[in-house]
């Protein structure tokens, strides 16, 4: 049976990804990721993450770094909280937005605050799967929220017998969205009545595998990985990509265009 339902999940993922088409936003994720084991109880990790994108000639995109503190409860379940520090390329939309010029190294600079849980569960000797949670709060807030909510569904395999230990995995992302700058919206009376945009609103999907490229350094871990992003806007909640009409010139627009992408990602992992 559990073999099974790991068949299905893989399957349903596989068919989402061939149902994709963003070939013409393509970005490259560089990243390292350090985790530290203080005793049974507590540890902390960093990660560190650059992206580049690849459809406007390798243009930085953003560069982020997350410092975090867990407390593990036993084996399976953890409880954490995070800070991350992001520097995005400075965007000419930030001027009115947030009446601010670019920080000195020409970037915008975005702080972020993370509590969640995290609980490993082992399906068999070959198949283990992790549920992660997890609440963020952003200052200053971004376009589409200031809290955002993230569940993170994660299956690998490992097998004794595959090269350089070789991992497959795949994962999947859902976020809700909550907070962010108010727009004009209809209610149920045809009134208009400003709000944030709310809702259950993006997904990713990632495939890739995991190795030891050099089998006696046990604590040295590459990863590989393809994955895409999409939002998406549903019956519960307030729309994103709502085409406008500007109040000067008359013209339609689109006003918080979906961000949808693909990822190609390569990470180092140190764990000691």
């Amino acid at each position: 049976m559990r073999s099974r339902l790991i068949l299905v999940v893989f399957l349903l993922m596989s068919f989402v990804v061939s149902a994709q088409d963003l070939t013409n936003n393509q970005k490259l994720w560089l990243s390292n990721y350090t985790f530290v084991k203080l005793n049974s109880r507590f540890s902390i990790d960093n990660f560190y993450v650059m992206s580049y994108d690849l459809h406007k000639n390798n243009r930085f995109g953003f560069a982020q770094t997350d410092l975090g503190f867990n407390y593990h409860l036993n084996k399976k379940l953890r409880f954490f909280m995070a800070y991350s520090n992001s520097q995005f390329r400075f965007l000419n939309s930030y001027y009115n937005r947030y009446d601010r010029e670019p920080n000195s190294l020409g970037y915008m600079t975005f702080h972020r605050f993370g509590l969640g849980t995290q609980h490993n569960y082992k399906i068999n000797r070959n198949f283990r799967m992790i549920n992660r949670v997890v609440t963020q709060l952003y200052t200053p807030k971004l376009q589409k929220y200031k809290y955002r909510y993230m569940h993170v569904f994660t299956i690998n395999y490992r097998h004794r017998k595959l090269p350089f230990k070789l991992r497959p995995f795949a994962q999947s992302f859902l976020y809700y969205y909550s907070g962010g700058f108010d727009y004009d919206y209809k209610n149920e009376a045809g009134e208009v009545d400003p709000a944030p945009p709310n809702g259950l609103h993006r997904y990713r999907v990632r495939f890739g595998f995991s190795f030891k490229p050099l089998p006696k350094v046990k604590l040295l871990t590459l990863k590989a990985y393809y994955g895409f992003q999409q939002e998406f806007n549903t019956r519960w909640g307030n729309d994103l990509n709502v085409e406008r009409i500007g109040r000067v010139t008359g013209n339609v627009y689109t006003d918080m265009k979906f961000n949808n992408y693909v990822i190609w990602g390569l990470q180092l992992n140190l764990i000691f």
